[in-house]
């Protein structure tokens, strides 16, 4: 009884690798794309050596982005939020993007919009020619 639970085994084994990768991505399916997260509002917080200014973006669902008003330009170590609430419908695709004063723009990660209270905090760093934005939650 071993000797066939061995030889089934190796049957097995053999088997499988001759049909190579068995992963749904392996043979071209399409990965399921990543659930976005839901919030209300979005904080960004500069620890970058530049002062910048924040605004959302909306993608609308019939095409095209609009943008919020930017904010009041701020400094290394201070904060600001935006609530999304007056701008966006709930499941609308935003994001946050920041202008360093005299130099660059750049935006962070995306999420969906929810009338929920919730806040999407994000990170500017580097210098005025690189900007990074990345999403701390």
């Amino acid at each position: 009884m071993k000797s066939f639970r061995t030889s089934f085994g190796v049957l097995v084994t053999l088997t499988l690798a001759m049909l190579g990768p068995t992963s749904p991505q392996a043979w071209g399916a399409e990965q399921e794309t990543p659930r976005l997260s839901c919030y209300q509002k979005v904080k960004m917080i500069n620890s970058g050596l530049f002062e910048l200014k924040l605004e959302g973006r909306i993608e609308l669902p019939q095409g095209g982005v609009v943008s919020t008003p930017a904010s009041a330009k701020f400094a290394n170590g201070q904060e600001r939020t935006i609530d999304l609430v007056m701008y966006a419908a709930d499941g609308f695709k935003v994001w946050p993007r920041v202008q360093a004063i005299a130099g660059e723009k750049a935006a962070g990660a995306s999420f969906r919009f929810c009338k929920n209270g919730e806040i999407a905090v994000y990170k500017a760093t580097g210098t005025l020619w690189d900007v990074n934005v990345t999403k701390e939650n």
